[in-house]
């Protein structure tokens, strides 16, 4: 009997013991203490910012024609207006009829001259260009000068020899040039270009169009020496010796007459008629504009920026927020 007793006293005291037990875990997951702490739960999940090559994006302002002037008479075969900021094509002629660029291919040589050398570096004048004359910045045999002032000799007086001493001291000599001018055409997609010469000279198979330079005038101002460059009106400039002196005038008779003119570059040749690249900023727009095989190149260009700033406006895009 006392066994019995002491059997029943040993499940009571631990069926509370169990008893215990189950209280103390439901208490434990009781949706209450599942809870984070307050402290915690006050603060916002947020996520990690992320940069992109897009962060400073910014929508430009386009071209709008609103005027209703008649077009103007022009002379040139072709050329080919745009917005620079905005890429837009205002108006055109004939945009990708293949003609003789002449000396607007010194754009490319430019381009192509700071792809590999540094402003900096040094260059001896090996050969006087085979087309020498006008068209040149009053280079000898020998004349030792650095790129940058070379570059002034290509583009404001349209220097042939400047042209040739860049293409002649490159690694694997002119020929390599040539081919290095012709895969930068290819990257900016110059469809309808291909070069036989640095420096524009008439020759079979050396061609562009007017679409073309202005794809190429716009990969071109985006380098800060060369947009310097072709704005200027006149400069002298030495060898490395300090010693030989070069003054040059630029032949675009634009700068200092036309509002606004900040370029670009001219062309002549007696199969490529009278070629101009025209750069006009006006209330903080940028027009280029291409004008090929013309008979009155600056006429031309003058009457067609002027109608193009009197008859388009500039409207901003509008970003819809509902996508």
């Amino acid at each position: 009997m006392a066994k019995k007793k002491q059997i029943n006293t040993n499940f009571r005291f631990w069926w509370r013991i169990l008893i215990l037990l189950m209280i103390s875990f439901a208490v434990l997951i009781s949706p209450r203490q599942l809870e984070a702490p307050d402290a915690i739960l006050n603060f916002p999940i947020i996520p990690p910012v992320r940069t992109t090559e897009l962060e400073n994006f910014s929508i430009s302002s386009y071209p709008q024609k609103t005027g209703t002037e008649d077009f103007p008479v022009v002379t040139a075969k072709a050329f080919y207006l745009m917005d620079l900021d905005s890429g837009t094509e205002m108006f055109s002629k004939d945009p990708n009829e293949k003609l003789r660029p002449a000396s607007i291919t010194k754009l490319m040589t430019a381009l192509v001259a700071l792809d590999y050398y540094k402003p900096e570096n040094v260059l001896t004048v090996k050969r006087l260009a085979p087309e020498n004359g006008e068209s040149d910045m009053g280079l000898a045999v020998g004349d030792v000068l650095n790129i940058h002032n070379l570059l002034y000799g290509l583009l404001i007086p349209s220097g042939n020899d400047a042209a040739y001493t860049i293409a002649d001291n490159y690694p694997g000599g002119i020929e390599n040039f040539i081919y290095a001018m012709n895969n930068k055409a290819k990257e900016l997609h110059m469809e309808n270009t291909h070069f036989r010469n640095p420096s524009g000279l008439d020759s079979d198979g050396h061609y562009s169009t007017a679409k073309d330079i202005a794809l190429l005038t716009s990969a071109a101002l985006k380098d800060q020496l060369i947009s310097k460059i072709v704005a200027t009106y006149g400069i002298t400039l030495t060898d490395i010796s300090g010693k030989k002196t070069y003054p040059m005038r630029n032949v675009n008779q634009f700068l200092g007459y036309l509002f606004g003119a900040d370029g670009v570059k001219t062309g002549y040749t007696s199969l490529a008629g009278e070629c101009l690249v025209s750069s006009i900023t006006r209330n903080g727009h940028r027009l280029i504009l291409v004008v090929l095989k013309s008979n009155d190149r600056f006429g031309d260009s003058a009457r067609l920026l002027e109608w193009a700033f009197r008859n388009f406006d500039w409207v901003n895009v509008n970003l819809r927020n509902d996508y």
